[in-house]
């Protein structure tokens, strides 16, 4: 299994080695995909022909930050969609058969340790999560 969890996870740590003192934009890389955990995650080209989607996406997203107290004027959007597309590099190289025509240019994929695969159990992925929201909440409202 790969879930939204462990990707949001990865994103958020990425995000974190890059800008540790935007606690804004950690928040936001660690609730980017937050939509998609309660519409569906369904890949790019499907979301966009889905009529109405986009907007339930986004409503959604307002909502979990809004909740959150995430102020998106204050989040480094740009580095959220660079650790996401690096990522999604990563996903394609250990988890994606060989694509049948090429993608479009994506950052270059991290190159994993032997003991860290990706595909964590529904249980850890769980207490991954939560421990860094955990964190993050602390360091938001200490």
């Amino acid at each position: 299994p790969y879930s939204i969890a462990e990707h949001c996870c990865r994103v958020h740590d990425l995000v974190t080695a890059k800008v540790p003192r935007q606690l804004h934009t950690r928040f936001a890389a660690l609730l980017h995909d937050g939509g998609e955990a309660y519409l569906c995650d369904l890949p790019t080209p499907i979301k966009r022909s889905v009529v109405g989607y986009a907007e339930a996406e986004a409503r959604m997203d307002s909502v979990i930050f809004e909740a959150f107290d995430i102020r998106p004027a204050l989040v480094d959007w740009s580095a959220i969609r660079y650790a996401d597309l690096t990522l999604l590099a990563t996903e394609k190289r250990y988890l994606m058969a060989p694509a049948p025509r090429p993608w479009m240019a994506l950052p270059q994929p991290l190159t994993l340790p032997w003991w860290d695969r990706m595909g964590w159990s529904p249980r850890r992925a769980r207490w991954a999560f939560k421990r860094r929201l955990r964190a993050l909440i602390y360091r938001m409202y200490e």
